[in-house]
């Protein structure tokens, strides 16, 4: 049963443990009267309601209309509430990043503080939430006048407002995964807001799904998440976020190579048909936990939103979306020279190269389904026409592996129907 998955329940159950610690910091420090320094306690008030409308928003994301519980729960009576409508969800939503913006810094100074919530974080998530209440897949829900609103908070982030935090693009993408220097990656410029992980004290759990076959980090293991072929082929030839992207060649200690073959990826020595990703790896971890922090919104994301905003907006891109798109396509390519012209597009090719930057950038940084639901047409299209791609077969001369995990293409057809577009509610 599907509303039986434990990943689901996880989901529902994390989301909801958060959602109810927020409330009481909520009701203990937002109510004016404190014993502690008031100053701190409007920060923690900001930070609660900025997780709570996190925590709102995935639920929103993956389930539409969810309990709406803004209140301490101290009876088992007051733990029975009805689902909401997800419109209530959404403003909900906005109304606690509105209360929260003012409540927070800019910066945090202590290294130990860089996890936390601040005014540029608030406002990106403003600007997401909007994005996505505009172009939800219920059309009983979208509000496409909303795409005017994520704008402007988008734009707020963009242009330092009243002394915004200056977020910038890291230099070079591979710097940013950590993928020789876990600890550096925390640091950059470009994250405006992500979870704080280290092995000490709090690792994440996504090294363990993706430790791969062969390799000499991590467990013994081959993990079990891997890319579509289809969307393994669409990378540009010159994108540098594909060698981050992929973990498609290993070369052992002790001089052993595997390569991935994406023409023979039944016979090839993977487990897998599709190329492992390798972005959240942590070669330096034992065992199967890793020390990566867990990106929520980077300003890749903020400016490739400005961009389909715009696009929105004005029916067609303008020169902003221009700008905010080249931005990031310029950093993928270590050669910006050979960087394809995007210019002169209507609204729909344009819209189309928000989608597939989109994907391109930001894959494996769980934006993937909301995206779907922005860009239903196109990511149908795109699910639908993967799930009939034939995989290669075994070449003449060459033996198929045995066993293998066939995940490089769906294993049936799929067919995106509205009644599927969200999970059922555990």
């Amino acid at each position: 049963m599907l509303n039986a998955n434990d990943y689901l329940i996880g989901a529902w159950a994390d989301n909801y443990q958060t959602i109810k610690q927020a409330n009481a910091v909520i009701e203990l420090y937002g109510g004016g009267e404190t014993n502690i320094n008031p100053e701190l306690a409007d920060r923690l008030t900001g930070e609660a309601l900025f997780l709570r409308a996190n925590s709102y928003f995935n639920l929103a994301t993956y389930f539409g209309d969810v309990p709406l519980i803004l209140n301490r729960i101290s009876t088992l009576e007051s733990a029975e509430n009805a689902k909401s409508p997800l419109v209530d969800i959404y403003q909900a939503i906005i109304e606690d990043l509105i209360r929260a913006e003012p409540l927070l810094p800019h910066f945090y100074e202590r290294q130990r503080d860089l996890g936390r919530a601040t005014k540029g974080a608030a406002r990106a998530l403003l600007g997401k939430v909007y994005l996505q209440w505009a172009a939800d897949p219920r059309k009983d829900v979208a509000n496409p006048a909303y795409y005017t609103e994520a704008l402007n908070w988008l734009r707020k982030v963009r242009d330092q407002a009243d002394g915004g935090h200056a977020y910038t693009l890291e230099p070079k993408y591979n710097n940013l995964f950590g993928l020789e220097n876990v600890e550096s990656a925390k640091f950059s410029n470009e994250n405006v807001f992500q979870f704080w992980r280290d092995l000490a004290c709090c690792a994440n759990g996504n090294h363990a799904h993706l430790n791969a076959l062969n390799s000499d980090f991590g467990s013994a293991g081959w993990g079990n998440l891997a890319a579509e072929i289809p969307f393994y082929m669409s990378f540009e030839n010159n994108d540098d976020r594909f060698a981050v992207t992929f973990l498609d060649t290993i070369v052992r200690n002790d001089g052993r190579v595997h390569i991935y073959d994406v023409t023979n990826p039944m016979g090839d020595g993977f487990e897998h048909t599709g190329a492992p990703f390798q972005k959240w790896v942590d070669p330096n971890a034992p065992g199967t936990l890793g020390g990566n922090n867990i990106f929520v919104i980077r300003y890749a994301d903020v400016l490739l939103m400005i961009a389909e905003a715009a696009n929105e907006v004005s029916a067609g891109p303008t020169p902003e979306a221009y700008e905010a798109i080249n931005m990031v396509r310029a950093r993928a390519r270590s050669t910006p020279e050979a960087l394809p012209d995007y210019s002169n597009l209507d609204y729909n090719a344009f819209r189309e190269s928000v989608f597939n930057e989109r994907r391109w950038e930001l894959a494996f940084e769980c934006h993937g389904l909301r995206d779907g639901h922005r860009f239903l047409d196109i990511f149908k299209e795109r699910v639908e026409a993967n799930s009939r791609f034939e995989i290669p077969p075994v070449p003449e001369g060459k033996q198929r592996n045995s066993p293998i995990a066939h995940d490089g293409v769906p294993s049936r057809p799929i067919t995106i129907t509205d009644d599927k577009l969200r999970m059922p509610v555990p």
